[in-house]
């Protein structure tokens, strides 16, 4: 029937709700980082809003830090729809 895995996959993106949960906060303050730049941008791909899973991880390890996120530039290869 499907494809039967013997460990978890990675995860590279996720969604808002997701990202919001990984990091323990809700969906509105994680919305509140990211529109103050300390979490990054979501990625628009045909439609749905994702954020990439090391991004965050980064920008989580930079505020834990107390220092400001080194978050990567807007990609030109985005898709959008």
């Amino acid at each position: 029937m499907g494809i039967e895995l013997k460990r978890p996959i990675e995860r590279l993106a996720y969604r808002r709700p997701e990202a919001a949960a990984v990091l323990g906060v809700s969906e509105s303050k994680f919305l509140d980082w990211e529109r103050r730049g300390l979490m990054p941008a979501a990625v628009i791909v045909d439609g749905c809003r994702l954020y990439d899973a090391e991004q965050i991880r980064i920008a989580w390890m930079a505020m834990k830090e107390g220092r400001a996120p080194v978050l990567a530039e807007s990609n030109p290869y985005d898709l959008e729809p």
